[in-house]
This record gives C-alpha cells, sequence and structure tokens, in this order.
C-alpha cells in the first residue's frame, strides 16, 4: 500500500508498504503505548509512557520506511508532535486495514469529527 510521507519532511512523498502481521503487529504495539499515556493519573509515570511511546513511534516508522539516520533527525527537529502523533494513527490505521487516503484528507477528517458543531456552522453561513 502507497502511504502519504509529505508530513515527515522528508524527501520522497510516498512509500510503498506490505502491511505485513509484522508491521500489524508494530502499529498495535505502538498505538498501546500511545493510549496507555493517559490511563496513569500520576505524572511522572505518563510522562515516561510518552517519552516511550515516543521512541516507539519513530523507531516504528525508522523500521517501516527504511529511514536513515539523517531522515530520522529532520523529522525529530522539523515536524511537530501534534501532526507525528496524528501521523502516527494515520499508518497504524492504514497498516490495520483501513481506507486508503492521503493524510491531509485523513486529518481533515479528524478535525471535522473532533468539532461537528463547528463545522456545520459553517456551512450554513
Amino acid at each position: 500500500m502507497k502511504i502519504d510521507t509529505k508530513p515527515l519532511a522528508i524527501e520522497k512523498s510516498s512509500m510503498e508498504i506490505e502491511g505485513s502481521w509484522s508491521q500489524v503487529d508494530q502499529a498495535d504495539e505502538i498505538m498501546i503505548a500511545m493510549y496507555s499515556i493517559d490511563a496513569d493519573d500520576n505524572m511522572v509515570k505518563s510522562l515516561q509512557a510518552e517519552r516511550d511511546a515516543m521512541k516507539k513511534s519513530m523507531n516504528f516508522l525508522k523500521d517501516l520506511f527504511g529511514l536513515s539516520a539523517k531522515q530520522v533527525d529532520k523529522i525529530y527537529k522539523h515536524v511537530s508532535s501534534q501532526t507525528l502523533n496524528l501521523y502516527i494513527s494515520y499508518v497504524c490505521g492504514l497498516i490495520k486495514g483501513g481506507k486508503v487516503e492521503s493524510f491531509a484528507d485523513f486529518e481533515k477528517e479528524v478535525k471535522e469529527s473532533q468539532h461537528p458543531k463547528e463545522q456545520s456552522e459553517k456551512s450554513d453561513e
């Protein structure tokens, strides 16, 4: 499957991946790590869970796309955490059989689902 990589600010605008069983397993592991961030009321444990999830996510993208150390460094320095978190959800969703679409379309759908009342008010104008 082709995955939109424009948000990562690397040289390629998309990359082809297999969607193998191993990749699905890694996607599950990343999503579990991300959901576990909010599962604990202890601030220190939450911060540690967030750091662990970030490291797992970056390793996942590195392995999935075969990124170089230079590309990984570029992502760390130039891609916002909000974009990267949303991007991880996008990639994991595709690997798990979600609708194939561009990241921009995915991001638009997420924003519309988070603020449906605001969107309907804007369309009424």
